[in-house]
């Protein structure tokens, strides 16, 4: 949604997609979510006697950081200045890892719904990168992100297996690999069509036939366009 000065032309519009770099706006609305998601819950947690570390940060300081966890402080507070200080002083790539690893630390729906907060900031803010499966990668479209989701949550599981894979190539255009994995997941798309006519019948059975095939169809699709 654009502020009144910039309808009135007052103030400039963005733009120019965000792609090899972040700006403050981007940069400081991610962190804003994670504070809302995560930072705020531990800091009211940490009031008291005996304050133990979240699961979240543990695996920050183990997994992301590598480093030993008997050197990371008994507090909240001087942890998230920590991570505040190499957040806000880190390359923008590294932003994304960050983000990433944080959303991916727990399959919760505390976990899906801040990555959909970090898709409308990304989306708001003109960046050339959205969630996709759990994973960031580079988008041509909003509707490139939807049907991948929409096939990770298919029922015809040979088909959903490649697609991590995809989205973990997506972002790389000279991937040599690309081919292939477009080659293997349409052929998939059209061999598990014979599934879905096994597992339905009569004209409920067709209507799943069309809708299945046209999602995966389009996702082959949406692959083919990296080729």
């Amino acid at each position: 949604m654009t502020t009144f000065s910039q309808r009135k032309g007052l103030k400039p519009v963005k733009q120019v997609i965000q792609v090899d770099d972040m700006d403050a706006d981007l940069r400081n609305s991610l962190w804003n979510a994670m504070d809302l998601f995560y930072w705020q819950q531990f800091a009211a947690s940490s009031h008291g006697y005996g304050w133990k570390a979240p699961n979240l940060v543990i695996k920050l300081w183990r997994d992301y950081f590598k480093l030993p966890i008997d050197t990371m402080n008994d507090g909240w507070y001087p942890i998230r200045d920590a991570l505040r200080k190499y957040y806000f002083g880190c390359r923008w790539n590294e932003v994304y890892d960050f983000v990433e690893f944080i959303a991916n630390s727990e399959n919760s729906q505390i976990n899906r719904v801040f990555m959909e907060s970090c898709n409308s900031i990304l989306e708001r803010e003109v960046s050339g990168y959205r969630f996709a499966g759990g994973e960031i990668t580079q988008i041509t479209s909003e509707a490139e992100v939807s049907e991948i989701e929409q096939a990770l949550d298919s029922t015809l599981k040979p088909v959903a297996a490649h697609l991590p894979t995809a989205l973990g190539l997506l972002s790389d255009r000279k991937c040599p690999d690309l081919q292939e994995l477009y080659e293997r997941v349409h052929q998939r798309c059209r061999g598990n069509l014979q599934i879905g006519r096994f597992q339905s019948e009569g004209n409920a059975g067709r209507c799943f036939e069309r809708d299945w095939f046209e999602r995966q169809g389009r996702v082959a699709r949406c692959l083919e366009k990296r080729v």
